[in-house]
């Protein structure tokens, strides 16, 4: 069942089968691996968020100034 959500969320290839081997190789890690590891997802996830939060607040901006435009 996991093989199957994995291959149905990730497209490339390369990508699948790096993750498919993190989740499955469990031997040598320790907790600095992981810290690192959710680390960049942090980072990831704050950058991507950063990037929508502006587009919604542009989006915001421009219905704003159209609604402005169409009452005065």
């Amino acid at each position: 069942m996991r093989d199957m959500t994995l291959r149905l969320q990730l497209k490339a290839p390369g990508l699948q089968r790096a993750v498919g081997r993190f989740l499955l190789e469990n031997d040598g890690r320790d907790l600095a691996e992981y810290a690192l590891g959710m680390l960049l997802l942090a980072g990831a996830a704050a950058a991507g968020m950063t990037g929508v939060a502006l587009r919604i607040n542009q989006a915001f901006v421009n219905s704003a100034a159209k609604l402005t435009t169409y009452t005065s």
